[in-house]
């Protein structure tokens, strides 16, 4: 009986990892440039930024609406030589959000007063800090108030990371 149960958490536990895996391999991964593209994706993520950035500053978060109909989110880094922390973006449009992962120590100020910079957004409706499952990594949940498409890009000199939504 012993075996049975084992055999059984084995098996499920192999379909779970498989499912897992091709999920993971199957996201469109889009190398982020210091260019808008106008390249909106429904899933996915954007990645991009130097790895070898262990400390950065989020100095704050700023958001505006552009007459073309997409809403800018601007998170101001700052950090050495003013290069971006390697960071990747992803959309998970069936839960109505997307998360900034950044691996990096971040400094920041409290979520609550990052929000406010985002109160009077169409797109998002909260923004939680998320604990990290690795160390010197920071994580940053936005709750989306409806669907979007989403284009990130980067500009540096001071360190910004663009996320426009649609």
């Amino acid at each position: 009986m012993n075996f049975s149960k084992l055999f059984l958490s084995a098996l499920l536990f192999s379909l779970t990892a498989a499912n897992a895996n091709d999920l993971l391999s199957n996201q469109q991964r889009i190398e982020t440039t210091s260019a808008k593209k106008n390249l909106y994706v429904e899933s996915g993520f954007f990645a991009g930024g130097n790895k070898s950035i262990k400390k950065t500053t989020l100095q704050g978060i700023r958001r505006s609406l552009s007459p073309e109909g997409f809403e800018r989110i601007v998170l101001d880094l700052k950090s050495e030589n003013s290069e971006l922390p390697y960071f990747e973006i992803r959309l998970d449009s069936e839960n109505q959000r997307f998360t900034v992962n950044l691996w990096t120590e971040l400094k920041a100020d409290s979520a609550e007063k990052l929000s406010r910079a985002l109160a009077k957004s169409k797109f998002i409706k909260e923004l939680k800090t998320v604990s990290a499952l690795q160390p010197e990594t920071a994580v940053l949940e936005f709750q989306l108030s409806k669907k979007a498409k989403l284009e990130a890009f980067y500009l540096t000199g001071p360190s910004r990371l663009i996320i426009d939504l649609l």
